[in-house]
């Protein structure tokens, strides 16, 4: 939520029932780009995946073309994980906060940019699709099977 001029709205819209879990799926997001950086896989692809850039970019453009395509496969991994750990530590929510999640990212979106993990969200319809006994390994397990550019 940092840097989110609707933070506090966005709190005060989730219903008091789903806070707690609401919040523990954002720490965990938070822990998900946590473990990629410690893993040393920052910004890195699954095995096959390329990154296409559209032609006709200058340098500069094409540069901020790759970080925003590489921040949101890192975003999408984050949801994941903050999925996996809400059906790990709260299943009976597990619906809800999916749908509140869904719902989130696809407020003010853009389509593309780094928040645009929609693809990786509705991979996790499905509470067995998070199911692991790692929400790491869960999630990169679902997260490579996303969006492969």
């Amino acid at each position: 939520m940092r840097d989110n001029p609707r933070a506090q709205q966005t709190l005060e819209n989730i219903a008091p029932e789903l806070l707690d879990a609401a919040l523990e799926l954002m720490a965990a997001h938070e822990l998900g780009h946590c473990r990629r950086y410690l893993d040393g896989g920052w910004y890195g692809l699954p095995a096959g995946f390329v990154t296409h850039v559209p032609s006709g970019l200058d340098p500069e453009q094409r540069q901020a073309y790759l970080s925003m395509r590489l921040a949101r496969r890192e975003e999408g991994y984050g949801d994941l994980v903050g999925l996996a750990w809400v059906q790990q530590q709260r299943p009976q929510l597990y619906a809800r906060m999916h749908a509140w999640l869904l719902a989130e990212r696809q407020h003010d979106l853009q389509p593309g940019s780094h928040h645009d993990t929609l693809a990786w969200v509705r991979l996790a319809a499905e509470p067995r699709t998070v199911t692991g006994s790692s929400i790491f390994a869960t999630a990169a397990a679902l997260w490579a099977a996303g969006p492969s550019d």
